[in-house]
C-alpha cells in the first residue's frame, strides 16, 4: 500500500513571511511565552530586585550614554556609576558592558515599573 508524501509544516521563518506579509505580526512560541510569563509573574522580571539607581544606570547604558555622562547626569562621581556599573553585571549575570546594553534594550518597557 502506497503512502502518501505529508506536506512539511511552514518552518517558523516561513510562517514570519507569511504573517508579515498579509499586514501581521510573529513572535515564535518561545518568545510569546517569555513575555506571557514575564507579564504574568511580575517578579520574574530580572530587574526586579535592582535599586532605582541602578536602573538609572542600566537605562542609561541602554541609551548609548557612557559612565562619565551617565555620573554628570545623576549628579555622582564617575567611580559611583562604574561601581553601580560592576553590581548591575553582577546582580544580572552580564558578562559585560555589551549585554548590560542588551538587557535595557530587551527590558525598556519596565523603566516605568
Amino acid at each position: 500500500m502506497a503512502s502518501c508524501p505529508r506536506t512539511p509544516r511552514p518552518t517558523g521563518s516561513e510562517e514570519a513571511i507569511a504573517a508579515i506579509r498579509a499586514g501581521g505580526i510573529y513572535l515564535d512560541h518561545e518568545t510569546a511565552m517569555k513575555l506571557v510569563t514575564r507579564r504574568s509573574l511580575g517578579s520574574g522580571c530580572p530587574l526586579a530586585g535592582l535599586t532605582r539607581r541602578e536602573r538609572e544606570v542600566l537605562f542609561a547604558l541602554g541609551e548609548g550614554l557612557d559612565l562619565s555622562r551617565i555620573a554628570g547626569d545623576l549628579g555622582v562621581s564617575y567611580k559611583t556609576a562604574a561601581n553601580t556599573s560592576s553590581a548591575l553585571k553582577k546582580k544580572l549575570g552580564a558578562e559585560g558592558l555589551n549585554d548590560l546594553i542588551r538587557i535595557a534594550i530587551e527590558n525598556g518597557d519596565e523603566r516605568l515599573a
